[in-house]
């Protein structure tokens, strides 16, 4: 949602975030497409990634495996995949998975 100076303003059921940045008009329309698609994007999310990959969604931030199937899925699913770059961010969210 965009107020009238301008801001961001992103939420769901569970989170509320606001961003008191002035972004452009562009962004803008991209921010109230995505978030009129918030549904669709759910359900994909919930068959495509977690369903088909095997994760809790109300867990796995909870279980480092499910965790990093997670991050896994997200970076080998990016455009143009390049493998140092997958194993280096494998590797980011293995060694920081504990910190918080």
């Amino acid at each position: 949602m965009i107020d009238e100076n301008n801001h961001s303003s992103l939420k769901n059921d569970n989170v509320k975030a606001s961003v008191n940045i002035p972004i452009n008009n562009n962004l803008s329309k991209v921010h109230d497409i995505l978030y009129s698609k918030r549904l669709e994007m759910q359900k994909f999310m919930e068959h495509y990634v977690f369903e088909k990959m095997g994760i809790d969604k109300n867990n796995f931030l909870d279980d480092k495996r499910q965790f990093m199937l997670f991050i896994e899925f997200c970076l080998n699913t990016r455009s143009k995949v390049v493998n140092k770059d997958l194993n280096k961010g494998k590797e980011y969210f293995d060694t920081n998975y504990e910190k918080k």
